[in-house]
């Protein structure tokens, strides 16, 4: 008689968290070149190069909410997380390989929304787990994550940067398409780990299906949330212009503004874990707009800089800024519907595009006469102060009542 080969149960939250550093680096290989590559190398006009985000905006408010609904209802949701970033492989490995105009515009507009769903998927299956495994400390070890992601941020830049400025910029997409493939593979490894399967069960023959709890946000949540959407305009502002200020503007190399995203993550790593910690005693809410007037602070005084030195220097107060508007607002919004992770989570998706869509059209708007790109922060810092105030509004003054928990 044979005897069964047992499954060995991998470490869950292990895996999740190498899945998010290579998920990191995916972004910090390419989102300080996207307007480089677009605008300076394939010769993308700023305007359609502005309209070109407004329609990868659009897609991806449209995937986001569709995977969230459906991660709600799958029998697995390691499924949905394998096949986002197969698709990130696919979208950013056209740019590598045939590096026209024609490509990235489908690349970008096509198919990277489904993949860079990979970041929010990630996060709804991480909560998921964590609800069923660990709920006293599913909000704490989303922040945990969340620096895992940051840590690719303070490594892979200064790397990029280099490689970037000594072979060729489209480089930087066959590094992000390779971390995609790898984020893949481990997820399909974590698919042999029964336990830490996340799902709807499957029904058997006349069973009825679990009762799914009603999609519903309270209006003045919904208030906040439009204020986190404020917020997410000024950093999206924030990390389209200023690879254009250092390199155009301030007449910087690739080298420097590698640099310059490797230090602004590695300030922002410890500030991750402090936040986490901090929500045992400080409202989510409270945490967000106190970061939010931070970050206005830094942007007004980035949009005077002079040198590269001066905004090397300003990253202190960038790192506790960014750390708490890229980390708290995930369990901000996973809090929104009852019941729902995965469709809460893809809010994040969808205040991060409308932002984004927002955002285009400004920057469209305020460069197609000049790069005038101080002005940008200038903007963007009012945008930090309005959602603030909208934040505050809506626990303060409206008075929303407690985030339900995540279930």
């Amino acid at each position: 008689m044979t005897e069964a080969v047992a499954v060995p149960r991998l470490p869950a939250i292990s895996m999740i968290a190498a899945g998010l550093f290579f998920t990191g680096i995916t972004y910090a290989s390419t989102l300080n070149y996207g307007a480089i590559v677009g605008i300076d190398t394939l010769g993308i006009p700023n305007t359609t190069y502005a309209v070109l985000l407004m329609a990868a905006s659009l897609v991806g408010a449209a995937a986001s909410v569709v995977l969230g609904y459906i991660s709600d209802r799958v029998p697995d949701r390691r499924i949905l997380v394998v096949g986002c970033a197969l698709m990130g492989a696919l979208g950013f490995g056209l740019i590598f390989l045939f590096r026209n105009q024609l490509v990235f515009v489908l690349a970008i507009c096509v198919i990277m929304p489904f993949g860079g769903a990979l970041f929010s998927q990630s996060f709804s299956f991480a909560r998921a787990y964590n609800n069923l495994r660990n709920p006293a400390r599913a909000e704490f070890l989303t922040s945990v994550l969340r620096t895992i992601f940051a840590v690719a941020w303070a490594i892979v830049p200064p790397f990029v940067g280099w490689i970037a400025a000594a072979t060729s910029v489209f480089n930087v997409y066959g590094i992000a398409a390779a971390a995609y493939l790898v984020c893949a593979a481990i997820y399909a490894v974590l698919l042999r780990n029964p336990d830490a399967k996340v799902g709807i069960p499957k029904r058997q023959k006349g069973e009825a299906g679990p009762v799914q709890a009603r999609a519903r946000i309270e209006p003045v949540i919904l208030v906040g949330i439009a204020g986190v959407t404020l917020i997410f305009m000024a950093t999206y502002i924030n990390t389209v212009t200023v690879p254009l200020l250092v390199t155009v503007t301030l007449k910087g190399s690739f080298g420097e503004l590698g640099i310059f995203a490797g230090l602004a993550a590695a300030l922002e790593l410890p500030f991750m874990i402090l936040w986490g910690y901090a929500l045992r005693w400080v409202g989510k809410y409270t945490i967000i707009i106190g970061a939010a007037l931070l970050y206005a602070l830094y942007l007004v005084l980035l949009s005077r800089a002079g040198s590269i030195t001066e905004i090397l220097w300003l990253q202190l107060l960038n790192g506790p800024a960014t750390a708490a508007l890229m980390s708290i607002p995930i369990s901000y919004l996973q809090d929104a519907i009852r019941g729902r992770v995965g469709l809460s989570t893809s809010l994040l998706d969808v205040a991060g595009v409308t932002s984004a869509l927002a955002s285009a059209a400004l920057f469209g708007a305020l460069t197609a006469s000049g790069p005038n790109y101080p002005l940008m922060f200038v903007v963007a810092a009012s945008l930090a102060v309005a959602g603030a105030a909208i934040l505050f509004a809506a626990h303060r003054v409206f008075k929303a009542p407690p985030a339900p928990e995540a279930a």
